[in-house]
């Protein structure tokens, strides 16, 4: 490796794409860069679950497996001069530095085809949305494997068949599908040769920390370390919290210096919704639509039966009948409330490592619900789509199943639909953000495990992934954690209900 350039992977440009600051830390100051995260932590496993399945279906191929860059493109060099077809984890670095590692390439004829393994689920017959996501990424690796001299002939993804079921052992001949890139890379090879011109300046400038620009897009597109750039930009209280806003509608009030949510100029346009957020801000006032709160309550029939899934996904199905990236649920909570003010809870979780948790689950769940009463949940899709799937997966519930659907109730609707609006809610409805104002004595950061992507992560760790390495006592721990999280969630519903009902009442 030569000592005086900067080596840029393939992540440091994504990362690049995302904040050039941000990408500039990572690489060059990686002790202030967060840490992975839960939901970070079992994408990249996922990920490298697929990977490992697809290297099956080359047999033939040349792994190159080594500790350093330096040697690793050292045994890629020796793997083409030895004449090797197929070559796994080939790394190459061009003169200015750039370093890539190519998931496969496959010889054909006098140059190469370049195949790029993902984890994403996409229909073979339409993939433009996969296509869209990982084009910058596979273009930025043909052209820098060019540049290091190689003959890029076709660029593929290599990615997860969206229809596929299993049945039996999985093939990757039947889940892994392949999508020939090669048009899109010509039709991206200006713009992202520019956009890597830009990150090895930026990059390469070891001196001189890059700026981040997310302040000039919305929260959804900032990047982790943006309380680190901008520790002036309130958490709340903005316009960036507008709900659903869009860049175009930003950028003009940002050129005029607008941050605080009440200074919104009122010659620059928002939808009715938006425009009543920003009034609410302004007067701190609750809306309340007491008619349609009370139809909402008035079709409610005892026991209330507050449910809640909780859930983990897997690229390749674990088990029989299951299609990849399925939400498997592995456990519910179900508080039930009689007419009389009366108050049961009931609860499961698989904890038997290596199970498919869903027919415990389903046996268990027609034993506490019952066949009456309204089914009330938080986002009603969710839990609706998860027992048709189960309906799917055991035949012989379906009835039952889409019996709990029939009698479904959304909670949510009663803020996300308007009829309850308060102006700490900042355009948003999730339980998280409603049950401080309904209930503000309940609190899900004083638990182990608060969010549903660090359960999932912690359940499947237990329970799927290291069930060889996690320890009994740090098993009961992550269930213990599990059971109390989950559990605050029907928990939250009723004291919310309970809120609604005083809004009515007064």
């Amino acid at each position: 490796m030569r000592d005086s350039i900067v080596a840029i992977s393939n992540s440091d440009f994504l990362n690049w794409l995302i904040c050039p600051g941000y990408a500039w830390m990572v690489r060059h100051r990686p002790d202030l860069a967060p840490p992975e995260d839960a939901t970070a932590r079992r994408k990249r496993l996922a990920g490298e679950a697929v990977e490992a399945l697809a290297r099956t279906g080359f047999p033939d191929g040349c792994l190159i497996s080594a500790d350093t860059p330096e040697d690793a493109i050292s045994q890629t060099q020796q793997a083409i001069a030895d004449g090797a077809t197929t070559i796994l984890h080939g790394a190459f670095m061009t003169d200015r530095g750039l370093l890539v590692e190519a998931d496969v390439l496959a010889r054909e004829g006098t140059g190469w085809h370049l195949i790029q393994i993902r984890g994403s689920a996409a229909d073979p017959e339409k993939p433009n949305g996969l296509v869209k996501k990982y084009l910058p990424e596979i273009t930025y690796q043909t052209l820098t494997l060019r540049e290091a001299g190689l003959e890029i002939g076709r660029s593929s993804l290599l990615h997860i068949n969206k229809h596929y079921r299993r049945r039996g052992s999985v093939q990757p001949t039947d889940i892994l599908a392949m999508t020939d890139v090669t048009a899109f890379v010509a039709g991206s090879s200006q713009d992202v040769a520019a956009a890597i011109d830009a990150a090895a300046m930026c990059l390469h400038n070891v001196d001189v920390p890059a700026a981040c620009d997310c302040d000039r897009k919305t929260r959804a597109h900032r990047c982790p370390m943006f309380e680190h750039f901008h520790p002036d930009i309130p958490d709340s209280g903005t316009i960036y919290h507008i709900s659903g806003i869009h860049l175009n509608t930003l950028i003009p009030a940002l050129d005029r210096g607008v941050i605080d949510l009440t200074d919104w100029p009122d010659d620059l346009p928002l939808s009715a919704k938006q425009r009543r957020q920003v009034e609410q801000a302004r007067n701190g006032e609750e809306v309340i639509q007491p008619e349609r709160l009370q139809r909402l309550l008035h079709s409610l029939r005892f026991p209330l039966q507050f449910l809640d899934y909780e859930t983990f996904q897997q690229p390749i199905p674990l088990w029989e009948g299951f299609t990849p990236q399925q939400q498997v649920p592995f456990q519910y909570s179900l508080h039930i409330v009689d007419e009389d003010g009366r108050v049961d809870h009931r609860e499961h979780m698989c904890t038997r490592r290596g199970e498919n948790p869903v027919p415990g689950l389903v046996r268990n769940l027609q034993e506490d619900i019952g066949n009456s009463g309204s089914v009330i949940v938080w986002n009603k899709a969710f839990e609706e789509s998860r027992n048709r799937e189960m309906a799917h997966l055991m035949p012989e519930f379906a009835s039952f199943l889409t019996g709990i659907n029939r009698r479904m109730v959304d909670l949510a609707d009663v803020v996300s639909k308007g009829w309850w609006v308060h102006p700490a809610f900042e355009g948003r409805w999730s339980l998280k953000t409603v049950l401080p104002v309904a209930a503000p004595d309940l609190c899900y950061e004083t638990l182990e495990i608060s969010d549903g992507g660090t359960a999932s992560e912690l359940w499947t760790r237990c329970m799927v992934d290291d069930i060889d390495t996690v320890t009994d006592a740090e098993r009961a721990e992550v269930i213990d954690a599990l059971r109390a999280y989950c559990s605050l969630d029907t928990l939250a519903m009723i004291r919310i209900w309970e809120h609604v009902r005083s809004l009515v009442a007064s």
